[in-house]
């Protein structure tokens, strides 16, 4: 796929976790994608996922990618060497100020035969920053779920203590079931999230 690399494979990865629950975050993370050793860092985890077919089941995580470059956020980029994997075509990045993006784009750019397209590049580099440290990292993975849009008023049951469902999707994935009885599944929500995944309900 865009801007992949055979000397990416056995790098760390990057999880970027949503706000919520960042407990609940790390372990669903760690259960389905087989992260065994990881460390956090506020809403990040590091860690080598051994299964990355699982990803797209992710309800509290943003996003994800193979991480390039860790380094302590008063750091300027440019004094930095940074090891870049050989990317292909165009590519872009987002996530900081426009001072800082530039910096990675020229940092990117020594040595590598690339054109910039910000509207749809072959590669996405993002840079994310918690109070100690920047890090700059290949994406890979972006959560496109639209949540929202099952949430339960918008059933054909709704109830007001129905589960949100990322909440409700992210228990399924901390379960890690092949199959799933919920006697008392009230207007759905852990029932509907599960058969989105593939689970087998009843």
């Amino acid at each position: 796929s865009k801007g992949k690399s055979s000397s990416l494979l056995h790098q760390s990865w990057i999880f970027v976790l949503s706000q919520e629950c960042l407990y609940m975050a790390q372990y669903e993370v760690k259960i389905l994608c087989g992260v065994k050793k990881s460390s956090a860092d506020e809403n990040t985890l590091i860690g080598t996922p051994l299964k990355k077919e699982t990803m797209n089941r992710l309800a509290l995580t943003r996003y994800a990618g193979i991480l390039v470059k860790k380094l302590p956020v008063k750091k300027s980029i440019l004094s930095e060497t940074i090891k870049w994997p050989v990317l292909h075509g165009s590519f872009c990045v987002r996530g900081s100020s426009e001072s800082v993006n530039r910096a990675i784009a020229q940092s990117v750019m020594l040595g590598q035969k690339l054109s910039v397209d910000m509207n749809n590049p072959d590669t996405v580099v993002l840079s994310v920053c918690t109070k100690r440290y920047r890090y700059i990292f290949i994406l890979r993975w972006e959560n496109d779920q639209r949540f929202d849009k099952r949430r339960s008023h918008l059933l054909p049951a709704p109830h007001p203590t129905s589960l949100n469902p990322k909440l409700a999707r992210a228990m399924v994935n901390c379960a890690d079931p092949t199959a799933l009885l919920d006697p008392f599944c009230g207007s759905g929500g852990i029932l509907i999230e599960a058969a989105l995944m593939g689970v087998k309900c009843e």
